[in-house]
C-alpha cells in the first residue's frame, strides 16, 4: 500500500510525501523486489531534489538486488535510471554503457517498454555527442518496439525527432520522409500538431526543390490555423509561402501572400515574424530592380517572367518609387533583427539594407552595411536547413560588387567579388550534396560566370557557366525552377556572342614561369609587366614608413591584395621554443584575426622558415605533405601560401597567407611575386627595427640617467625607511609572546599566557579546556603562529560539524573508486598538516571506532587512505579541545582512556567570560575597532551604564556571543555612543542552552539539545513504547536505546500517556498489500 501511495504522491509532485512514503515501504518489504522498485522510485524523487549522490546510491543497491533475483524488467528500469543519473553528471560513456545493458537486459525479459526507454535515452547521448545520425536510427528502432507494443500515440512525436535529427545529420531526404510518416500518423488527429508538422515539412521540401508540395503543405497549414483562429500561425505559414513565389521569380504574387501574412500576424506579432515579412516586402521591390540593373544576368532572369505584370515600374519614377519603399521595408526589418534574439535574421536584414543603398548609388554605405552583413554570417554556425540566409548574403554581396565595379578593376576588388560568389558556390554545393534542390549552387554559379564576362574572364565565364548547366542535372518539365534557370543559362550564352565565348584553357601560371621570355605570348608579358608595377609600388611605399607598427600591417594588406589571399599573418622569429611568435594578423577587409594561433598551420610555417624556401599547396587538406596536419584538418584549409623573410642577417621570419573557400589560388607565380614582396619586406623590417632599437636605446640612456638623479636625491628618504623598518622588527620581536589577538587582563587570561609561553616551543600535544565560544581556536593558532611550525600548515577539523559517513575520509583521505563518488584521490587533513599544526575541536564527538583509528595515528604517525593500502608517513603537532568533561566520558567508557593519555599532555584551561568580566571593556573596544575598520566609519563607543548592563549578563555564549552582540548594537546604534537602552539582549538567548534559538549555539551544543528534545517528543507522542518509536525515527530499536541511555532518558516515564491511541496510524496502513 505504501508503494502505491508513494507512486501516487510522486506523481503528483508532492515530494516530501513520497520520500515517506517510499522509506516506509522499503522498511515494510524488508527485501526483495518490492524493496527495489521501491528504491527505485525514491531515487527518482531524489533527482528531482538535486541529490544525484542519493538517487545512485538507491539505485545501485536495487540493481544489486534485483540483478541476483533474477528481475529483468525491474532492473533494466533501474538501469536506464542509473543512466540518466550519470548523464546528469555528465558522464556520457558511462550513461551510454548503463543504457546499452538496460536495452539488453529488456531484450532478454521480453520488456518492449524499457527497450525503448533505452533506446530514446541512447538517442539523446548520441545527439549531445553531435552524432545525430546516430541519434536517428536508436529512434528508428523505437518506433519498431513502439508498433510492436501498440503505443500509437508516440509513434508521432518519434518521427517529429527523427526529422530534426536528419535535417542536423543533413539528410534532407530522409527529413522529407519523416515528415510524410509524421503527417500520416497525425491524419485525422489534432489540427495543431498537424499544422506545424506541414509547415516544418514544407521548409525542407522547399530546400530539395519540391515547390509543389511545399506549396500544398503549406496552403493546408494556413487553413488549419485559420480554422484554429490561429492568426500568427497562419501568418507564417503565409510567409512561407512568400518566400516561395519569391524564389520562383513570382514577386508580384509573393507581394499579395505577404500583405496577408501581414494583416494575420498584426503590429504586435512576433519580433522574428515581423523581421522575416518586412525583409520579404523589400526583397520583392529588389527583385523587380535587380532584372533591370542587371539586364540579362542568368541569376535574377527568373525575375523577368513576372515584370510584365508590374505596372509603372518602366519609367524612371516609378524604379525610384520601388527604391525608396524597399529602403523603407528594408530599415523597418533591420530594426526588428536588431531587438530579436534569432541571429540570423541580422546578416539578412543588414544585406536587404545594403541591396537598397546600392540601388539608391549610395555605394559605399552600402559597401559598409554588405561587409557587416558578411561578418554577421561567418558567425553564423548554420545547419542544412539554415544555409539559405549566408547564401543569399554572399550571393547578394558579390553580385552588387560585380555589377557596380567597371571592367578592369582594381584586381583586389575584382577577388572579393569572386570570393563571395565562390563561398556562394560552395553552401550551394553542401545544400546539393545534402540531397537538397541544385538550384542553389547552380544560380551562384551564374552569378560567377557573369561577374567573370564583366572582368573579361571569358574562359572563367565558360568555365562556370559549364560548371552551372552540370549542377543543375538532367532536364526537368518546364516551368520548374531548374528548368527555368538552365533556359535563362542558355539564353545568357547566346547574348555573349553567336560563336560563344572562346574555348581556349588558360595556361598555367607554372609552365608560364618555366618559359623563357622570348617565347612568351603577349598575355604574358602584359601580366609580368602588371606585377613588375605593382612590385615597384608596394616597395616604394614600404620604403617611405618607418613606424614599425604601420609596416607591418602594410606589408600584410600589400600581401593580401598582391594575390588575393583571404587572410594574412606575419610570423618574425623571437627565440622562443616554437621559433616565431605572431606580430600581424589580417584578412582582406583591412581587419584583425583574433587568436591567430589557432588559425594557421604551423606544420607549414616550420616547413618555410626551416627549409628557406616557398611553400604554396591548391588545396592543403588533399596534399599528402600536410595529411598528418592537425591544424590543416581543424582549419579545413584550402589554398595556403607561407614564404620566408631573410635579411643579411638571417632568417627573421615568415609571411603566411590562406584562403578558406577557394582552391588553386595560389601557384608558382603566385609565389613568385610573394617571395618578391618578401625580400623587400624583409630589407624594410630590418631598418625600421634597427631604427627602433636606436630610439629604445636613446630612451634607456635618458630614462637611466634620470634614474640616477632620483636614486641620488631619495637616498636619505630610503635610509630612513630601513632605520623605520629595522625598529618594526625589533617592536614585532618584542610581541612576538604578547599574544596580541587574544584580549584579556584578567588573571585567569594572565595565567593562561604563562602556560602558553612554556609550551609554544615544544612539540607536546596540547589540549584546551573551553566552553563553546570562549577561543579555543584563537589559542590553537597562537600556539602555531609562535611555535617553530610557523612556516608549515595549520589546519582545523571541528568533529561534531562531520556527519560520521564522511568523518574517516576527511581524517585519512581516500583513494579513487573506493566508494561511490570517490572520483580522484584525497588528502586528509592529517596529509595536508604535514609539517605544521593541525586542531583537532570537539573531539568528544568522536564516535568508538574513529577513536581507535585517531589513536593508530597517533601512536603510529603513519596515515592510511579508505581503501588504499600504502601507508602515508606524517610529522604534525596535535592541539585537541571539546566542551565536553572527558574525565567523566572516561570513567563512564564513552571515551577511550589510552586516547585520553595521548591527548591530554598539557592542559591549558579557557575560562569563560562570565569568570573573566574584567576583559569585557578591552574586548568591546577590540570588536568596536574591528566592526569601524570593516565597515570604514568612525568607531563608537559605549557609555558606562551600557558596560554595566553588559557586566550584567552571564554570556552562555562565551566571546563568540559578545562579538556578536557588539555587532548586531553598532549596525542599529544611530548615535555616536550607544546607550544602555540599545544593548538588548534576546530573552531566548538568556534561558541557557534553550531550544527555541538552536542558531545562537555552538553546532555540538545545539546537536546535543535537538536530540534530546527529539527524543521525548517521539516517546511521548507513542506513549513511551520504544519500538513503535523506533520505527518512526527511522532507527533500529538498538540504536533508539542507546541514544536514550546516552542522554539519560528513562522512557518508562512517559507510560500511558493519553496521545498515542490518537497519533499512532491505523494497523493495515502499515502493511504492504
Amino acid at each position: 500500500m505504501h508503494l502505491r501511495k508513494a507512486d501516487g504522491a510522486a506523481n503528483e509532485g508532492n515530494l516530501s510525501r513520497a520520500t515517506e512514503l517510499y522509506l516506509k515501504a522499503i522498511r515494510s518489504f524488508g527485501g526483495g523486489a518490492g524493496a527495489a522498485e521501491a528504491r527505485v522510485g525514491l531515487a527518482a524523487v531524489y533527482v528531482e531534489q538535486e541529490d544525484l549522490d542519493a538517487a545512485w546510491s538507491e539505485l545501485s543497491r536495487a540493481a544489486s538486488a534485483l540483478e541476483e533475483q533474477g528481475q529483468g524488467a525491474l532492473l533494466a528500469r533501474a538501469l536506464n535510471q542509473m543512466g540518466l543519473v550519470e548523464r546528469r553528471r555528465l558522464g556520457l560513456d558511462q550513461a551510454a554503457e548503463l543504457h546499452e545493458r538496460a536495452r539488453r537486459v529488456a531484450a532478454d525479459s521480453g520488456d518492449l517498454r524499457q527497450q525503448g526507454v533505452a533506446l530514446r535515452n541512447l538517442a539523446g547521448i548520441h545527439r549531445a555527442r553531435g552524432e545525430p545520425g546516430r541519434a536517428a536510427e536508436c529512434l528508428l528502432e523505437s518506433v519498431e518496439l513502439a508498433k510492436a507494443e501498440g503505443e500509437e500515440r508516440s509513434l508521432a512525436a518519434l518521427w517529429r525527432q527523427i526529422r530534426e535529427l536528419r535535417l542536423e545529420a543533413m539528410n534532407l531526404t530522409g527529413a522529407l520522409a519523416a515528415v510524410r510518416e509524421e503527417l500520416a500518423l497525425r491524419d485525422g488527429g489534432p489540427p495543431a500538431p498537424i499544422a506545424s508538422a506541414l509547415l516544418e515539412g514544407a521548409r525542407v521540401a522547399r530546400l530539395l526543390g519540391e515547390d509543389e508540395v511545399a506549396e500544398r503543405w503549406l496552403s493546408r497549414a494556413v487553413e488549419l490555423r485559420v480554422g484554429l483562429k490561429d492568426l500568427e500561425g497562419a501568418g507564417r505559414a503565409l510567409l512561407e509561402i512568400g518566400a516561395l513565389f519569391l524564389a520562383q521569380g513570382r514577386p508580384r504574387v509573393a507581394r499579395r501572400k505577404l500583405e496577408a501574412a501581414r494583416d494575420a500576424v498584426g503590429e504586435q506579432g512576433p519580433i522574428d515574424v515581423r523581421a522575416e515579412l518586412w525583409r520579404a516586402f523589400a526583397l520583392t521591390d529588389l527583385a523587380i530592380l535587380d532584372a533591370y540593373v542587371y539586364e540579362d544576368a542568368p541569376h535574377v532572369i527568373l525575375a523577368r517572367e513576372d515584370l510584365d505584370a508590374t505596372v509603372g515600374t518602366d519609367s524612371a519614377s516609378g524604379q525610384h518609387e520601388l527604391v525608396r519603399r524597399a529602403r523603407d521595408e528594408a530599415d523597418e526589418a533591420l530594426t526588428l533583427a536588431r531587438q530579436s534574439s534569432a541571429p540570423r535574421l541580422l546578416p539578412l536584414a543588414l544585406c536587404t539594407v545594403a541591396r537598397a543603398l546600392g540601388h539608391m548609388e549610395r555605394h559605399e554605405e552600402a559597401r559598409d552595411a554588405f561587409r557587416q552583413a558578411a561578418l554577421a554570417a561567418d558567425e553564423l554556425r548554420p545547419g542544412v536547413h539554415d544555409l539559405e540566409g549566408p547564401f543569399a548574403v554572399y550571393l547578394a554581396y558579390g553580385t552588387w560588387l560585380g555589377a557596380t565595379l567597371a571592367p578592369g578593376a582594381n584586381p583586389p576588388d575584382e577577388r572579393a567579388t569572386v570570393d563571395y560568389l565562390e563561398r556562394a558556390v560552395q553552401l550551394g554545393e553542401r545544400i546539393r550534396q545534402s540531397g537538397g534542390s541544385p538550384v542553389y549552387c547552380a544560380q551562384a554559379l551564374a552569378a560567377l560566370a557573369a561577374a567573370h564576362h564583366r572582368f573579361g574572364r571569358p574562359a572563367l565565364t565558360e568555365q562556370a557557366l559549364t560548371r552551372a548547366t552540370k549542377a543543375l542535372g538532367p532536364y526537368d518539365e518546364a516551368g520548374t525552377p531548374r528548368a527555368r534557370l538552365r533556359r535563362a543559362l542558355e539564353r545568357f550564352r547566346s547574348l555573349l556572342g553567336s560563336g560563344g565565348p572562346p574555348q581556349r584553357l588558360l595556361r598555367s601560371a607554372e609552365a608560364v614561369a618555366r618559359t623563357n621570355v622570348a617565347r612568351l605570348s603577349n598575355d604574358d608579358l602584359r601580366d609580368a609587366v602588371y606585377d613588375l608595377s605593382r612590385i615597384q609600388e608596394i616597395t616604394k611605399a614600404l620604403n617611405l614608413e618607418v613606424d614599425l607598427d604601420r609596416l607591418l600591417n602594410l606589408i600584410i594588406d600589400a600581401a593580401i591584395d598582391l594575390v588575393g589571399a583571404e587572410r594574412g599573418f606575419l610570423l618574425l622569429t623571437d627565440g622562443s621554443s616554437d621559433g616565431v611568435a605572431f606580430r600581424v594578423a589580417r584578412n582582406m577587409e583591412r581587419g584583425e584575426v583574433e587568436r591567430p594561433d589557432r588559425k594557421v598551420s604551423n606544420t607549414i610555417a616550420r616547413r618555410a622558415l626551416e627549409g628557406k624556401e616557398p611553400v604554396f599547396t591548391a588545396n592543403a587538406q588533399t596534399d599528402e605533405r600536410f595529411s598528418g596536419a592537425l591544424s590543416v584538418a581543424e582549419q579545413r584549409l584550402k589554398s595556403v601560401c607561407c614564404v620566408p623573410l631573410q635579411s643579411r642577417g638571417g632568417m627573421i621570419g615568415v609571411l603566411y597567407l590562406d584562403h578558406r573557400f577557394r582552391e588553386g589560388l595560389f601557384d608558382a607565380r603566385a609565389a613568385g611575386l610573394l617571395a618578391s614582396l618578401a625580400d623587400q619586406a624583409a630589407i624594410a623590417l630590418t631598418n625600421a627595427q634597427l631604427l627602433r632599437e636606436n630610439q629604445e636605446r636613446a630612451e634607456a640612456l635618458a630614462a637611466e640617467r634620470e634614474r640616477l638623479r632620483s636614486q641620488v636625491e631619495s637616498q636619505s628618504i630610503e635610509l630612513a625607511g630601513v632605520r623605520e623598518r629595522l625598529k618594526e622588527k625589533t617592536r614585532a620581536e618584542g610581541r612576538r609572546y604578547q599574544y596580541d589577538q587574544i584580549i584579556g587582563d584578567a588573571p585567569a587570561m594572565q595565567r593562561l599566557f604563562g602556560l602558553l609561553d612554556k609550551v609554544v616551543q615544544s612539540t607536546i600535544p596540547v589540549f584546551i579546556h573551553g566552553e563553546s565560544g570562549s577561543g579555543k581556536e584563537l589559542i590553537a593558532r597562537a600556539i602555531h603562529y609562535n611555535s617553530d611550525r610557523r612556516d608549515g600548515p595549520f589546519v582545523s577539523e571541528n568533529f561534531a560539524a562531520i556527519v560520521d559517513e564522511l568523518l574517516e575520509s576527511e581524517l585519512f583521505g581516500h583513494v579513487k573508486g573506493s566508494f561511490t563518488g570517490a572520483t580522484n584521490d584525497k588528502q586528509g587533513i592529517f596529509e595536508r598538516a604535514n609539517g605544521g599544526t593541525i586542531f583537532l575541536d570537539e573531539v568528544g564527538d568522536l564516535s568508538e571506532q574513529m577513536q581507535k583509528e585517531l589513536l593508530r595515528v597517533l601512536e603510529e604517525r603513519v596515515v592510511r587512505r579508505v581503501g588504499g593500502s600504502e601507508t602515508i608517513p606524517v610529522d604534525v603537532r596535535v592541539v585537541s579541545a571539546t566542551h565536553r568533561d572527558l574525565r567523566a566520558m572516561v570513567a563512564e567508557g564513552s571515551f577511550r582512556q589510552d586516547l585520553y593519555y595521548r591527548l591530554h599532555v598539557f592542559a591549558l584551561e579557557l575560562p569563560p567570560l562570565r569568570e573573566r568580566k574584567d576583559d569585557i571593556p578591552l574586548l568591546v573596544d577590540k570588536f568596536t575597532a574591528d566592526y569601524a575598520n570593516e565597515h570604514r566609519t568612525r568607531a563608537k563607543r559605549f557609555e558606562p551604564d551600557a558596560l554595566r548592563k553588559l557586566f550584567g549578563y552571564t554570556w552562555p555564549g562565551n566571546v563568540r556571543e559578545l562579538r556578536n552582540l557588539v555587532n548586531r548594537t553598532l549596525l542599529l546604534c544611530k548615535g555616536d555612543t550607544v546607550t544602555a537602552e540599545e544593548v538588548v539582549f534576546d530573552q531566548e538567548v538568556q534561558q541557557v542552552h534553550g531550544l527555541d534559538d538552536l542558531s545562537r549555539m555552538h553546532w555540538a551544543d545545539a546537536k546535543e539539545a535537538f536530540a534530546k528534545r527529539f527524543l521525548v517528543d517521539v516517546l511521548t507522542r507513542f506513549g513511551g513504547n520504544v519500538s513503535l518509536a523506533a520505527r518512526e525515527s527511522g532507527m533500529l530499536r538498538q540504536a533508539f536505546q542507546r541514544l536514550l541511555k546516552r542522554h539519560e532518558i528513562d522512557a518508562s516515564e512517559y507510560r500511558g500517556t493519553e496521545r498515542l491511541e490518537r497519533l499512532v496510524e491505523p494497523e493495515d496502513d502499515d502493511q504492504e498489500t
